[in-house]
C-alpha cells in the first residue's frame, strides 16, 4: 500500500509562532556511552515501597547489576499499564538485574496512588519519588521511558517499554551486546500545545488558513486525540491512532468506547486493529489534523468523518441493534451481604494473582472490566444495584458459565439474551 498525504490548504499570511521556551537543566545530559557522574551515582534518592522499609537509596547500591531506570507518573495509563511486565522481568532476573520505576511527583501521592491502583497495588516494586536529576540528565518528552545503564555504570541508551523483555535482558547479560528494538531518542522541541508541521513543529510546512491532512504514524511524537480552540481557529489533532479511534474521534463517542461495541462488516478486521504496535504501527496508525475557522467549529467532526471515509474508503456509523448480550441481574430483591467497609480496590485488570477480587465497589466495576477483557461479547449491568460489596472469584473471567456460577453465591445471575445495544459500525464503502 502506497502512503498518500491528504491535504487541503489555503495559505495564511501570518507572522511566525515563537517557539516554547524549554526549562534548562544544570546538569548535562548523557550520551550513549557515558559513564554516571559520581555524584549522581552516590546521590540518595526518596524511594517508596521498599521491601526493607527504606527511605533513601543509590544507584551505587545496585553496582554489578544491570539497572533499568523507568520513568512513569501517575497521569500515564501505559506506564502503569507496562508496570506488571517490569515486575516479572525483575522477578525472573532478581540477582542481575534492578529495576527502579522513577517519577517527579511526590512521595504523599505516589505512596496513595501505588496502594489504591488496582494494576500496581500487587506489585513488589520501590520507585524512586521527587526526582530532580534523572530527567535532566536523560531529558525526554515521552513516558515510559526505560534508561538502560549496564553493570559497569555505563549509559547504554532509551527505548520505550517495547524492549522490556526476557531477550533484551538475557542478551545484554550474557554478551553485553546492545541491540534495542526500540531505541527512543524524543523530539524535545516539539509542542504538543501547536498544530504540526507548523514552524517545524514536528516537520516542516506552510501555515494554513484551512487544512486537512493525514499521514502515516509520526516517531518521536505522542499518541493524542483531542479537539482544542485558539487564535481564532479550531483543530481536531490525532496523532499515531488506529483506525478505529479515528472514527471515534469524528463521531464524538468516547475514546475508552470497547472494543466489544465495535463492528466491522465487508473487511478484514485486523487490517485496522493493532496487535503488536511497534510490528504494525507504519502500517496501521495514522495521524490526522484538521484547522478551519473557529466559527464553524461545529462543522469539523462531520468534515473529520467525511475525510475518514473518502481516505479509507470506509464508511462508519453508530447505530442500535439487538443482539445477543450478557445481562447481569440481581436474583433477590432482598438487600445483599454488604462490603465490610475496607479500601475501595480491585484487580480485574492486573495479570498477576490468579484471585481477582473487589472490594468495597459497586457491582458495576466488575461489568466495565468484563467489557474491558472482551472482544466481542457484551456485558449490561441490570441489577439496578449500586451498593458497594466485596467478590472474590477464582474462575477465569473469560469464562462466563464458571463466572455465573461463582456469582449465585453473592445474589447474581449471568445471563444470555437479546438487547438493543449502540455499536460502532465500521464498514466498506457503499
Amino acid at each position: 500500500m502506497k502512503w498518500k498525504i491528504f491535504l487541503l490548504a489555503l495559505l495564511w499570511p501570518s507572522p511566525a509562532v515563537l517557539a516554547q521556551t524549554q526549562p534548562q537543566a544544570e546538569l548535562k545530559s548523557l550520551e550513549i556511552g557515558d559513564q554516571i557522574p559520581k555524584e549522581i551515582w552516590e546521590q540518595p534518592f526518596k524511594v517508596i515501597n521498599h521491601p526493607d522499609g527504606k527511605e533513601i537509596i543509590r544507584l551505587s547500591d545496585y553496582s554489578g547489576k544491570l539497572i533499568i531506570l523507568d520513568f512513569w507518573a501517575t497521569w500515564c495509563g501505559s506506564c502503569i499499564e507496562y508496570m506488571p511486565k517490569m515486575y516479572r522481568l525483575q522477578v525472573n532476573f532478581d540477582e542481575a538485574v534492578q529495576i527502579l520505576p522513577v517519577t517527579y511527583q511526590d512521595s504523599d501521592k505516589i505512596r496513595s496512588f501505588w496502594k489504591g491502583n488496582t494494576i500496581l497495588n500487587d506489585l513488589e516494586l520501590h520507585s524512586i519519588v521527587e526526582d530532580s536529576s534523572l530527567r535532566w540528565l536523560f531529558p525526554h518528552r515521552m513516558i515510559p521511558h526505560l534508561v538502560w545503564i549496564n553493570q559497569e555504570g555505563e549509559y547504554l541508551g532509551a527505548t520505550s517499554s517495547y524492549d522490556a523483555k526476557p531477550e533484551t535482558v538475557r542478551r545484554l547479560l550474557d554478551d553485553q551486546t546492545v541491540r534495542f528494538a526500540s531505541p527512543k531518542r524524543d523530539q524535545l522541541q516539539y509542542n504538543r500545545s501547536k498544530p504540526l508541521f507548523i514552524d517545524g513543529n514536528g516537520s516542516t510546512n506552510e501555515k494554513y488558513l484551512y487544512r486537512s491532512i493525514i499521514t502515516p504514524a509520526l516517531d518521536g511524537i505522542p499518541v493524542r486525540a483531542g479537539t482544542d480552540t485558539a487564535e481564532g481557529m479550531a483543530r481536531i489533532i490525532a496523532t499515531n491512532q488506529p483506525v478505529p479511534d479515528l472514527y471515534k474521534l469524528a463521531l464524538g463517542i468516547s475514546m475508552w468506547w470497547p472494543a466489544n461495541r465495535i463492528r466491522f462488516e465487508g473487511i478484514d478486521k485486523q487490517e485496522y486493529v493493532i496487535n503488536d504496535w511497534y510490528k504494525e504501527k507504519d502500517k496501521k496508525a495514522f495521524c490526522y489534523e484538521l484547522l478551519m475557522p473557529a466559527k464553524r467549529a461545529q462543522e469539523s467532526r462531520h468534515i473529520m468523518l467525511q475525510d475518514l471515509n473518502r481516505f479509507f474508503q470506509l464508511n462508519a456509523y453508530v447505530e442500535k441493534r439487538t443482539i445477543p448480550c450478557f445481562v447481569l441481574k440481581k436474583i433477590t430483591d432482598q438487600r445483599l451481604s454488604p462490603s465490610a467497609g475496607k479500601e475501595r480496590t480491585n484487580n480485574y485488570l492486573s495479570g498477576v494473582s490468579s484471585l481477582k477480587y473487589q472490594q468495597n465497589q459497586p457491582i458495576s466495576v466488575l461489568v466495565g472490566a468484563l467489557n474491558r477483557l472482551s472482544d466481542s461479547l457484551i456485558v449490561l449491568d441490570e441489577t439496578n444495584y449500586d451498593e458497594p460489596i466485596d467478590l472474590a472469584l477464582t474462575e477465569d473471567l473469560s469464562d462466563f458459565k464458571a463466572l455465573d456460577k461463582a456469582l449465585t453465591r453473592y445474589g447474581f445471575k449471568l445471563e444470555k439474551d437479546l438487547r438493543e445495544v449502540e455499536l460502532l459500525i465500521i464498514a466498506k464503502e457503499d
